[in-house]
Protein backbone atom coordinates (compact mmCIF):
# COMPACT_ATOMS: atom_id res chain seq x y z
CA UNK A 1 0.00 0.00 0.00
CA UNK A 2 2.30 2.00 1.13
CA UNK A 3 4.10 1.76 -3.06
CA UNK A 4 1.09 2.44 -4.49
CA UNK A 5 0.70 5.17 -2.50
CA UNK A 6 4.32 6.94 -2.93
CA UNK A 7 3.73 5.91 -6.97
CA UNK A 8 0.38 8.05 -6.75
CA UNK A 9 2.54 10.98 -5.13
CA UNK A 10 5.26 10.87 -7.40
CA UNK A 11 2.41 11.60 -10.07
CA UNK A 12 1.41 14.79 -8.52
CA UNK A 13 -2.10 12.77 -7.59
CA UNK A 14 -2.52 12.90 -3.43
CA UNK A 15 -6.66 11.68 -3.51
CA UNK A 16 -5.76 7.80 -3.81
CA UNK A 17 -3.24 8.30 -0.76
CA UNK A 18 -5.90 10.28 1.27
CA UNK A 19 -8.80 7.97 0.61
CA UNK A 20 -7.28 5.44 1.51
CA UNK A 21 -5.72 6.26 5.04
CA UNK A 22 -9.83 7.37 5.54
CA UNK A 23 -10.77 4.06 5.04
CA UNK A 24 -7.79 2.81 7.20
CA UNK A 25 -8.60 4.49 10.17
CA UNK A 26 -12.13 4.19 9.62
CA UNK A 27 -12.16 0.46 9.39
CA UNK A 28 -9.50 0.33 12.33
CA UNK A 29 -12.03 1.95 14.22
CA UNK A 30 -15.02 -0.45 13.68
CA UNK A 31 -13.19 -3.35 13.41
CA UNK A 32 -10.37 -2.91 16.15
CA UNK A 33 -13.00 -1.93 18.46
CA UNK A 34 -15.69 -4.06 17.32
CA UNK A 35 -13.80 -7.20 17.75
CA UNK A 36 -11.87 -6.22 20.92
CA UNK A 37 -15.68 -5.69 22.64
CA UNK A 38 -17.12 -8.88 21.12
CA UNK A 39 -14.38 -11.13 22.63
CA UNK A 40 -14.54 -9.73 25.68
CA UNK A 41 -18.31 -10.21 25.74
CA UNK A 42 -17.67 -13.81 24.40
CA UNK A 43 -15.26 -15.17 26.96
CA UNK A 44 -17.34 -12.83 29.69
CA UNK A 45 -20.27 -15.27 28.65
CA UNK A 46 -17.85 -18.06 28.60
CA UNK A 47 -16.55 -17.80 31.97
CA UNK A 48 -19.86 -17.10 33.36
CA UNK A 49 -21.33 -20.45 32.31
CA UNK A 50 -18.11 -22.61 32.52
CA UNK A 51 -15.51 -20.99 34.47
CA UNK A 52 -12.79 -20.99 32.04
CA UNK A 53 -11.19 -19.07 29.29
CA UNK A 54 -10.68 -21.13 26.27
CA UNK A 55 -10.47 -23.92 28.12
CA UNK A 56 -8.47 -22.53 31.70
CA UNK A 57 -9.95 -22.39 34.59
CA UNK A 58 -9.38 -19.34 36.91
CA UNK A 59 -10.35 -19.22 40.50
CA UNK A 60 -12.17 -15.59 40.68
CA UNK A 61 -13.26 -12.97 38.07
CA UNK A 62 -10.45 -11.04 38.84
CA UNK A 63 -7.82 -13.50 37.64
CA UNK A 64 -10.08 -14.37 34.74
CA UNK A 65 -10.10 -10.77 33.45
CA UNK A 66 -6.34 -10.48 33.75
CA UNK A 67 -5.76 -14.06 31.42
CA UNK A 68 -8.45 -12.18 28.46
CA UNK A 69 -6.66 -8.96 28.52
CA UNK A 70 -4.23 -10.83 25.97
CA UNK A 71 -7.06 -12.35 23.71
CA UNK A 72 -8.57 -8.80 23.31
CA UNK A 73 -5.61 -7.37 22.69
CA UNK A 74 -4.71 -9.63 19.75
CA UNK A 75 -8.84 -9.42 18.63
CA UNK A 76 -8.03 -5.35 18.27
CA UNK A 77 -5.06 -5.83 16.35
CA UNK A 78 -6.76 -8.35 14.07
CA UNK A 79 -9.19 -5.74 13.41
CA UNK A 80 -6.29 -3.14 12.50
CA UNK A 81 -4.50 -5.34 10.41
CA UNK A 82 -7.73 -6.44 8.45
CA UNK A 83 -8.22 -2.56 8.26
CA UNK A 84 -5.06 -2.03 6.51
CA UNK A 85 -5.87 -5.07 3.83
CA UNK A 86 -9.11 -3.26 3.51
CA UNK A 87 -7.43 0.08 1.98
CA UNK A 88 -4.96 -1.72 0.72
CA UNK A 89 -7.52 -3.52 -1.99
CA UNK A 90 -8.95 -0.82 -2.23
CA UNK A 91 -6.04 1.52 -3.84
CA UNK A 92 -5.07 -1.32 -5.85
CA UNK A 93 -8.82 -1.55 -7.41
CA UNK A 94 -8.72 2.65 -7.83
CA UNK A 95 -5.69 1.95 -9.56
CA UNK A 96 -7.05 -0.85 -11.99
CA UNK A 97 -9.74 1.29 -12.90
CA UNK A 98 -9.15 4.58 -13.03
CA UNK A 99 -5.24 4.03 -14.77
CA UNK A 100 -2.31 6.07 -13.25
CA UNK A 101 -3.17 9.05 -16.06
CA UNK A 102 0.37 7.66 -17.82
CA UNK A 103 -0.30 7.25 -21.44
CA UNK A 104 1.61 5.03 -24.06
CA UNK A 105 2.20 8.94 -26.08
CA UNK A 106 4.21 10.05 -22.70
CA UNK A 107 6.29 6.60 -22.78
CA UNK A 108 6.99 7.02 -26.02
CA UNK A 109 8.59 10.51 -25.58
CA UNK A 110 10.31 9.77 -22.85
CA UNK A 111 13.85 10.05 -23.30
CA UNK A 112 15.13 8.23 -20.13
CA UNK A 113 17.22 5.35 -21.46
CA UNK A 114 18.26 3.65 -18.54
CA UNK A 115 18.69 0.00 -17.87
CA UNK A 116 16.74 -1.79 -15.21
CA UNK A 117 20.22 -2.60 -13.50
CA UNK A 118 21.04 1.09 -13.60
CA UNK A 119 17.28 2.17 -12.10
CA UNK A 120 17.67 -0.28 -9.50
CA UNK A 121 20.99 0.93 -8.10
CA UNK A 122 19.80 4.44 -7.86
CA UNK A 123 16.58 2.98 -5.98
CA UNK A 124 18.92 0.83 -3.77
CA UNK A 125 21.10 3.84 -3.00
CA UNK A 126 18.31 6.33 -2.86
CA UNK A 127 16.58 3.85 -0.03
CA UNK A 128 19.08 2.85 2.52
CA UNK A 129 19.76 6.02 3.89
CA UNK A 130 16.19 7.00 3.58
CA UNK A 131 15.94 4.02 5.87
CA UNK A 132 18.11 4.70 7.98
CA UNK A 133 16.52 7.91 8.48
CA UNK A 134 13.45 5.71 10.09
CA UNK A 135 15.87 3.90 11.83
CA UNK A 136 17.37 6.72 13.55
CA UNK A 137 14.12 8.57 14.29
CA UNK A 138 13.11 5.31 15.84
CA UNK A 139 15.63 5.01 18.18
CA UNK A 140 15.35 8.79 19.29
CA UNK A 141 11.72 7.96 20.27
CA UNK A 142 13.11 5.23 22.41
CA UNK A 143 15.48 7.84 23.95
CA UNK A 144 12.74 8.96 26.57
CA UNK A 145 12.09 4.67 27.01
CA UNK A 146 15.36 4.27 28.00
CA UNK A 147 15.89 6.77 30.20
CA UNK A 148 12.66 8.48 31.99
CA UNK A 149 12.16 5.42 34.43
CA UNK A 150 15.93 5.25 35.77
CA UNK A 151 15.91 8.65 35.82
CA UNK A 152 12.74 9.37 38.05
CA UNK A 153 13.88 6.69 40.28
CA UNK A 154 17.25 8.66 40.59
CA UNK A 155 15.53 11.98 41.29
CA UNK A 156 12.68 10.30 43.98
CA UNK A 157 15.66 9.06 45.99
CA UNK A 158 16.86 12.04 46.35
CA UNK A 159 13.79 13.97 47.40
CA UNK A 160 10.87 11.66 48.09
CA UNK A 161 8.41 14.32 49.29
CA UNK A 162 8.81 15.67 45.94
CA UNK A 163 6.52 13.36 44.31
CA UNK A 164 4.19 13.05 47.41
CA UNK A 165 1.29 14.49 45.67
CA UNK A 166 1.06 11.62 43.33
CA UNK A 167 1.20 8.78 45.59
CA UNK A 168 -2.28 7.30 46.58
CA UNK A 169 -4.10 3.50 47.55
CA UNK A 170 -3.80 2.44 43.95
CA UNK A 171 -0.32 4.63 42.94
CA UNK A 172 2.47 3.43 45.24
CA UNK A 173 5.66 4.28 45.19
CA UNK A 174 7.43 1.48 43.30
CA UNK A 175 4.34 1.99 40.52
CA UNK A 176 5.48 5.65 40.25
CA UNK A 177 8.29 5.78 37.55
CA UNK A 178 6.03 3.61 34.96
CA UNK A 179 3.25 5.86 35.90
CA UNK A 180 4.61 9.31 34.78
CA UNK A 181 6.75 7.84 31.87
CA UNK A 182 3.32 6.35 30.82
CA UNK A 183 0.99 9.59 31.84
CA UNK A 184 3.92 11.73 29.59
CA UNK A 185 3.73 9.31 26.59
CA UNK A 186 -0.02 8.61 26.30
CA UNK A 187 -1.16 12.68 27.09
CA UNK A 188 1.68 15.15 26.31
CA UNK A 189 3.49 13.18 23.37
CA UNK A 190 0.21 12.13 21.91
CA UNK A 191 -0.67 15.72 21.35
CA UNK A 192 2.86 16.69 20.73
CA UNK A 193 2.40 14.30 17.47
CA UNK A 194 -0.49 15.70 15.71
CA UNK A 195 0.61 18.95 14.90
CA UNK A 196 3.58 17.28 12.64
CA UNK A 197 1.63 14.86 11.09
CA UNK A 198 -0.12 17.78 9.36
CA UNK A 199 2.56 19.53 8.29
CA UNK A 200 4.32 16.44 7.07
CA UNK A 201 2.10 16.31 4.40
CA UNK A 202 2.51 19.41 2.89
CA UNK A 203 6.01 18.27 2.44
CA UNK A 204 5.44 14.99 0.62
CA UNK A 205 2.96 17.00 -1.30
CA UNK A 206 5.28 19.54 -2.57
CA UNK A 207 8.22 16.70 -3.34
CA UNK A 208 6.81 15.52 -6.87
CA UNK A 209 6.98 19.20 -8.46
CA UNK A 210 10.11 20.04 -5.91
CA UNK A 211 11.26 16.77 -7.88
CA UNK A 212 10.75 17.93 -11.61
CA UNK A 213 12.19 21.34 -10.41
CA UNK A 214 15.37 20.01 -9.29
CA UNK A 215 15.73 18.01 -12.13
CA UNK A 216 15.27 20.47 -14.89
CA UNK A 217 17.67 22.48 -12.56
CA UNK A 218 15.14 25.14 -12.29
CA UNK A 219 16.42 27.09 -9.38
CA UNK A 220 13.90 29.70 -9.56
CA UNK A 221 11.01 27.36 -9.08
CA UNK A 222 12.63 25.09 -6.68
CA UNK A 223 12.72 28.42 -4.39
CA UNK A 224 9.41 29.34 -5.19
CA UNK A 225 7.85 25.83 -4.23
CA UNK A 226 9.98 25.57 -0.90
CA UNK A 227 8.83 29.40 0.35
CA UNK A 228 5.20 28.09 -0.32
CA UNK A 229 5.96 25.03 2.00
CA UNK A 230 7.80 27.02 4.73
CA UNK A 231 4.91 29.88 4.99
CA UNK A 232 2.11 27.25 4.97
CA UNK A 233 3.84 25.45 7.47
CA UNK A 234 4.19 28.22 9.53
CA UNK A 235 0.86 29.55 9.44
CA UNK A 236 -0.21 26.50 11.30
CA UNK A 237 2.61 25.12 13.06
CA UNK A 238 3.28 28.39 14.97
CA UNK A 239 -0.45 29.11 16.04
CA UNK A 240 -1.11 25.23 17.27
CA UNK A 241 2.25 25.25 18.95
CA UNK A 242 1.82 27.89 21.06
CA UNK A 243 -2.19 27.03 21.80
CA UNK A 244 -0.74 23.83 23.00
CA UNK A 245 1.56 25.93 25.29
CA UNK A 246 -0.80 28.37 26.54
CA UNK A 247 -3.73 25.96 26.72
CA UNK A 248 -1.97 22.64 28.03
CA UNK A 249 -4.57 22.46 30.96
CA UNK A 250 -7.70 22.75 28.96
CA UNK A 251 -6.61 20.51 26.16
CA UNK A 252 -5.87 17.80 28.34
CA UNK A 253 -9.11 18.00 30.24
CA UNK A 254 -10.89 18.58 27.42
CA UNK A 255 -9.11 15.10 25.71
CA UNK A 256 -8.74 13.09 28.55
CA UNK A 257 -11.17 14.22 31.34
CA UNK A 258 -11.11 12.20 34.37
CA UNK A 259 -7.61 11.30 34.31
CA UNK A 260 -6.94 13.45 37.21
CA UNK A 261 -3.24 12.37 38.75
CA UNK A 262 -1.92 11.75 34.76
CA UNK A 263 -3.37 15.34 33.99
CA UNK A 264 -1.55 16.97 36.49
CA UNK A 265 1.78 15.04 36.00
CA UNK A 266 1.32 16.30 32.03
CA UNK A 267 0.88 19.91 32.23
CA UNK A 268 3.61 21.97 32.54
CA UNK A 269 5.84 19.18 30.32
CA UNK A 270 2.87 19.42 27.62
CA UNK A 271 3.36 23.27 28.03
CA UNK A 272 7.02 23.02 26.85
CA UNK A 273 6.00 20.37 24.05
CA UNK A 274 3.38 23.27 22.97
CA UNK A 275 6.91 25.57 21.61
CA UNK A 276 9.14 21.94 20.14
CA UNK A 277 6.15 21.41 17.98
CA UNK A 278 6.21 24.27 16.08
CA UNK A 279 9.97 23.62 15.17
CA UNK A 280 9.11 19.91 14.62
CA UNK A 281 6.15 20.54 12.25
CA UNK A 282 8.83 23.24 10.24
CA UNK A 283 11.65 20.46 10.15
CA UNK A 284 9.56 17.80 9.01
CA UNK A 285 9.09 18.66 5.45
CA UNK A 286 12.51 19.67 5.37
CA UNK A 287 13.73 16.72 6.16
CA UNK A 288 11.55 15.20 3.54
CA UNK A 289 13.15 17.77 0.65
CA UNK A 290 16.78 17.14 1.80
CA UNK A 291 15.58 13.57 0.71
CA UNK A 292 14.64 14.47 -2.74
CA UNK A 293 17.41 16.95 -3.37
CA UNK A 294 19.68 14.15 -2.96
CA UNK A 295 21.11 15.08 0.57
CA UNK A 296 19.69 12.33 3.05
CA UNK A 297 22.78 11.70 4.73
CA UNK A 298 22.65 15.37 5.79
CA UNK A 299 19.06 14.73 7.35
CA UNK A 300 20.88 11.82 8.83
CA UNK A 301 23.47 13.50 10.60
CA UNK A 302 20.78 16.12 12.01
CA UNK A 303 18.72 13.68 13.36
CA UNK A 304 21.69 12.06 14.99
CA UNK A 305 22.87 14.93 16.71
CA UNK A 306 19.55 15.53 17.56
CA UNK A 307 19.33 12.57 19.24
CA UNK A 308 22.56 12.62 21.40
CA UNK A 309 21.35 16.04 22.72
CA UNK A 310 18.51 14.91 23.95
CA UNK A 311 20.05 11.62 25.29
CA UNK A 312 22.77 13.68 27.53
CA UNK A 313 19.99 16.35 28.44
CA UNK A 314 17.43 13.60 29.70
CA UNK A 315 20.16 12.15 32.24
CA UNK A 316 20.99 15.61 33.35
CA UNK A 317 17.87 17.29 33.51
CA UNK A 318 15.16 14.50 34.88
CA UNK A 319 17.36 13.52 37.87
CA UNK A 320 16.50 16.64 39.23
CA UNK A 321 13.51 16.48 41.82
CA UNK A 322 12.00 19.94 40.98
CA UNK A 323 12.55 18.81 36.98
CA UNK A 324 11.66 15.63 36.67
CA UNK A 325 9.15 14.51 33.69
CA UNK A 326 9.36 17.69 32.37
CA UNK A 327 13.43 16.98 31.73
CA UNK A 328 11.71 14.92 29.03
CA UNK A 329 10.17 17.87 27.61
CA UNK A 330 12.74 20.42 27.37
CA UNK A 331 15.70 18.35 26.11
CA UNK A 332 12.99 17.77 23.49
CA UNK A 333 12.78 21.54 22.79
CA UNK A 334 16.07 22.12 22.78
CA UNK A 335 16.58 18.73 20.29
CA UNK A 336 14.18 20.00 18.25
CA UNK A 337 15.21 23.80 18.12
CA UNK A 338 19.02 22.47 17.08
CA UNK A 339 17.06 20.17 14.37
CA UNK A 340 15.07 22.94 13.00
CA UNK A 341 17.93 25.34 12.52
CA UNK A 342 19.94 22.74 10.95
CA UNK A 343 17.74 21.71 8.29
CA UNK A 344 15.79 25.03 7.39
CA UNK A 345 19.85 26.42 6.85
CA UNK A 346 20.90 23.16 4.83
CA UNK A 347 17.81 23.79 2.11
CA UNK A 348 18.12 27.07 2.29
CA UNK A 349 21.77 26.44 1.45
CA UNK A 350 21.45 23.61 -1.06
CA UNK A 351 19.13 25.71 -3.61
CA UNK A 352 20.19 28.97 -2.23
CA UNK A 353 17.23 30.13 -0.82
CA UNK A 354 17.06 33.75 0.97
CA UNK A 355 14.16 32.66 2.90
CA UNK A 356 11.51 36.00 3.62
CA UNK A 357 12.02 35.56 7.21
CA UNK A 358 8.76 38.50 7.98
CA UNK A 359 6.27 36.59 5.61
CA UNK A 360 7.62 32.78 6.82
CA UNK A 361 8.13 33.59 10.46
CA UNK A 362 7.81 36.81 12.22
CA UNK A 363 3.70 37.61 11.08
CA UNK A 364 2.77 34.55 11.95
CA UNK A 365 4.70 34.35 15.12
CA UNK A 366 2.62 37.91 15.81
CA UNK A 367 -0.38 36.57 14.90
CA UNK A 368 0.27 33.80 16.98
CA UNK A 369 0.80 35.48 20.47
CA UNK A 370 -2.25 37.44 20.00
CA UNK A 371 -4.29 34.35 19.13
CA UNK A 372 -3.00 32.90 22.23
CA UNK A 373 -3.28 35.88 24.75
CA UNK A 374 -6.86 35.61 23.18
CA UNK A 375 -7.95 32.46 24.20
CA UNK A 376 -6.22 32.35 27.46
CA UNK A 377 -7.46 35.23 28.60
CA UNK A 378 -11.27 34.22 26.98
CA UNK A 379 -10.60 30.74 29.01
CA UNK A 380 -10.03 32.43 32.28
CA UNK A 381 -12.83 34.87 32.17
CA UNK A 382 -15.63 32.43 31.31
CA UNK A 383 -14.29 29.82 34.14
CA UNK A 384 -14.54 32.56 36.60
CA UNK A 385 -18.19 33.19 35.71
CA UNK A 386 -18.88 30.82 38.59
CA UNK A 387 -22.38 31.15 38.51
CA UNK A 388 -22.84 30.12 34.90
CA UNK A 389 -22.38 26.12 35.03
CA UNK A 390 -20.52 26.42 31.61
CA UNK A 391 -19.08 22.97 30.52
CA UNK A 392 -15.35 22.89 30.73
CA UNK A 393 -14.87 21.44 27.21
CA UNK A 394 -17.20 24.32 25.63
CA UNK A 395 -15.26 26.66 27.72
CA UNK A 396 -12.08 25.11 25.38
CA UNK A 397 -13.86 24.51 22.25
CA UNK A 398 -14.91 28.89 22.78
CA UNK A 399 -11.41 29.68 23.63
CA UNK A 400 -9.66 28.29 20.88
CA UNK A 401 -12.34 29.59 18.44
CA UNK A 402 -12.03 33.07 19.48
CA UNK A 403 -8.27 33.00 19.57
CA UNK A 404 -8.07 31.59 15.97
CA UNK A 405 -10.87 34.22 15.06
CA UNK A 406 -8.16 36.56 16.79
CA UNK A 407 -5.30 34.98 14.56
CA UNK A 408 -6.70 35.48 11.09
CA UNK A 409 -7.76 38.65 11.60
CA UNK A 410 -3.97 39.37 12.48
CA UNK A 411 -3.39 37.93 9.54
CA UNK A 412 -5.57 40.20 7.51
CA UNK A 413 -4.51 43.30 9.33
CA UNK A 414 -0.88 42.43 8.19
CA UNK A 415 -2.02 41.89 4.37
CA UNK A 416 -1.80 38.26 4.57
CA UNK A 417 -6.12 37.59 4.20
CA UNK A 418 -6.79 33.64 3.93
CA UNK A 419 -7.24 34.65 0.36
CA UNK A 420 -4.12 36.10 -0.35
CA UNK A 421 -2.55 32.86 1.32
CA UNK A 422 -4.36 30.62 -0.80
CA UNK A 423 -3.38 32.15 -4.09
CA UNK A 424 0.47 32.60 -2.93
CA UNK A 425 0.40 29.31 -2.35
CA UNK A 426 -1.07 27.69 -5.35
CA UNK A 427 -0.72 30.47 -8.40
CA UNK A 428 2.28 30.77 -10.42
CA UNK A 429 2.26 34.83 -9.52
CA UNK A 430 2.18 35.64 -5.83
CA UNK A 431 -0.24 38.38 -5.49
CA UNK A 432 0.45 42.05 -4.20
CA UNK A 433 0.01 43.15 -0.56
CA UNK A 434 -3.06 45.48 -1.13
Amino acid sequence: MSVERGYCEGLQNMIPTAVSEVIETLFKLILGLGFAYGLMYHISDMYDKTGMIFGTAYENSRQAASAALPFIAAAAILGSSIASAIACLYILISGKIKGDSVTNQMLQRDTITDPTGATAKKLVVCCLPIALISVIMTFANMIDMLTVNPCIKTAMKASPHTFDSLLSDKLTTDMLPNFIYGSYTGLAVTVFGLVPTITAMFGKSILPSLAESCAKNDKKAMQSGLTKMLIVTSIIAIPAGMGIAVLSEPILRFLFGGRETEIQVCIIPMSILGIAVIFLAIATPCFAILQTLGKPHKAIIIMLAGGIIKLFLNIILIRQPIINISGAAISTLVSEVFICVLSVRSVCKMTDLKPKVSEIFVKPTYAAIMCSVTAILSHETLTKIAHLQINHRFVTLFSIGIGSTMYFFCLYLLCETPKNIVNYIFSKKNPQNP
